[in-house]
């Protein structure tokens, strides 16, 4: 149905509206990603992350060097209005540095997350990054590996 709609877009475009616009789920992102897929949404949404997660990689074991490490997820508006989209981390050891970026029509817009594994449980941690405004939810899972000592 929403390669019907969006015939321009290609495999890794649909995906990533695709999750974009999933339900999130009160369950660990790490086993259920960005939640409960909506198609309805993806098709109505004109505001997706170009990217359908955010990994940050492994910080090796042991963890008292560990230094913060950032990625960006980048948003696209295909709809005829700015948008200004408002960011709200969810899971630990997650951040994120502005609270919200305006996206022109037609434009892109990125934000940088940080994961500071120095502190709580090693393991994989998961977490979201929910950006919003009005009825446009755009969900981004997000990860880091913090190796367990071995």
């Amino acid at each position: 149905m929403l390669a019907l709609r969006r015939p321009a877009s290609r495999g890794a475009e649909l995906k990533s509206t695709l999750v974009s616009s999933a339900t999130p789920l009160v369950f660990d992102a790490h086993y259920v990603g960005a939640g409960r897929l909506d198609v309805g949404r993806a098709i109505k949404q004109t505001v997706v992350a170009v990217e359908n997660s955010l990994n940050l990689g492994t910080q090796r074991w042991p963890h008292d060097d560990d230094k913060p490490v950032s990625g960006t997820v980048t948003y696209r508006n295909t709809g005829s209005a700015p948008v200004t989209l408002n960011l709200a981390v969810s899971g630990a050891p997650y951040s994120v540095e502005q609270k919200e970026t305006t996206l022109q029509a037609g434009g892109t817009g990125t934000v940088r997350v940080t994961a500071d594994t120095r502190t709580g449980p090693d393991g994989q941690l998961a977490g979201r990054l929910p950006a919003t405004t009005g009825e446009v939810r755009v969900i981004t899972p997000l990860a880091v590996h913090k190796e367990v000592e071995s």
